[in-house]
């Protein structure tokens, strides 16, 4: 391979992963695509560099290594192909998940008296993937010691019996026929705070981590004029931690808000968050499917709003098993490091 071809087949890579990351700041294209097209231009380019690679490669696997000619067409269309179904993948799951999410607020409201059950001006918004063992808890917490809040549990398609479990104790529950994340879920939430015009949203885990106590607290930053308010478990470092590898993570993105929104976080990843009116409005209509903590940090940072932390004591999770593994952390920082780069970029 000639040097001249090298070089167009390095800028054609480099080129077209930034025409990736465009849509997919512009949400035309799922974060997850874009890794795989990170992964396939850093290929190519290693591919071009050091061609004695695809040599080997193709000497192990018994193929004739194809012209220069036939190698770039066949890749430049099967790139083409790719794309296209990963834009069309994009776009149809946007919409199913939207779909599902207003029929399960739909069905909620079908069945349930509303002006009954939640008649306050705070919604307490619990995302619940599996938490058989915790949501009872749960929510024996919040009606101690938040009797002044309306509650709803999502069920993220659990596959457990946390539904049964909430049926069984007439808890208020909106149940999602699959998983659509962490985000999907918390969004659910949004959507019925909107449509039933509350004033305050709290996002409380499912998971027992959460105390509320520490809402009422939160609530009156609200009250005095702020957007959001996170409840942060690093600023008097007591209760429960986080594991070695999520603390480093977690140091990363502080690391990442500081350099690029010239913020100082100290918990971006804490799921313990209260917002207004305004905030419940905006993540309603747009809210990140994957690990969305630190993304809507970067989001709020980048529109101007308002924001602070206060110290809150949280608990190791009493039971069940995290969605975020050590393997999964790692996917997670590149993730989240991508994600709080389209926001940044976003027009």
């Amino acid at each position: 391979m000639n040097i001249t071809l090298r070089v167009l087949l390095i800028l054609f890579s480099i080129g077209f992963f930034g025409l990736m990351w465009g849509m997919a700041a512009r949400k035309k294209l799922d974060l997850n695509y874009m890794l795989l097209w990170l992964a396939l231009a850093l290929i190519l380019i290693l591919t071009v560099v050091f061609p004695s690679i695809s040599i080997h490669v193709s000497a192990v696997l018994g193929f004739e290594v194809a012209s220069n000619f036939v190698f770039f067409v066949l890749i430049g269309f099967i790139i083409l192909i790719c794309t296209s179904f990963s834009i069309h993948i994009t776009k149809l799951n946007k919409k199913s998940n939207s779909l599902i999410q207003r029929m399960a607020v739909r069905e909620y409201d079908a069945s349930h008296d509303i002006q009954k059950h939640h008649s306050q001006k705070t919604l307490v918004i619990i995302p619940s993937y599996n938490e058989s063992e915790n949501i009872q808890n749960t929510i024996m917490d919040l009606t101690s010691n938040a009797p002044f809040a309306d509650y709803i549990i999502i069920n993220d398609g659990s596959t457990d019996n946390t539904a049964d479990i909430c049926h069984k104790n007439n808890l208020h529950f909106i149940d999602l026929p699959m998983n659509l994340g962490i985000g999907g879920a918390v969004q659910t939430g949004y959507q019925f705070a909107k449509k039933h015009n509350y004033d305050i949203a709290v996002q409380f885990d499912g998971d027992g981590q959460h105390n509320a106590i520490h809402i009422n607290p939160l609530i009156e930053k609200i009250q005095n004029g702020t957007d959001i308010a996170v409840g942060s478990r690093f600023i008097e470092k007591e209760g429960f931690q986080s594991s070695t590898i999520r603390r480093i993570g977690i140091k990363w993105i502080c690391l990442l808000m500081k350099i690029l929104f010239h913020k100082h976080v100290t918990d971006p990843t804490s799921g313990f968050r209260v917002c207004n009116k305004k905030m419940i409005s905006i993540f309603a209509d747009e809210y990140p499917t994957d690990y969305p903590e630190p993304e809507i940090l970067a989001l709020i940072f980048r529109r101007k709003c308002t924001y602070t932390e206060l110290p809150v004591k949280m608990n190791a999770r009493p039971g069940g098993i995290s969605s975020i593994s050590r393997i999964k952390s790692f996917h997670y920082m590149l993730k989240v490091t991508l994600a709080i780069f389209n926001v940044l970029i976003q027009k």
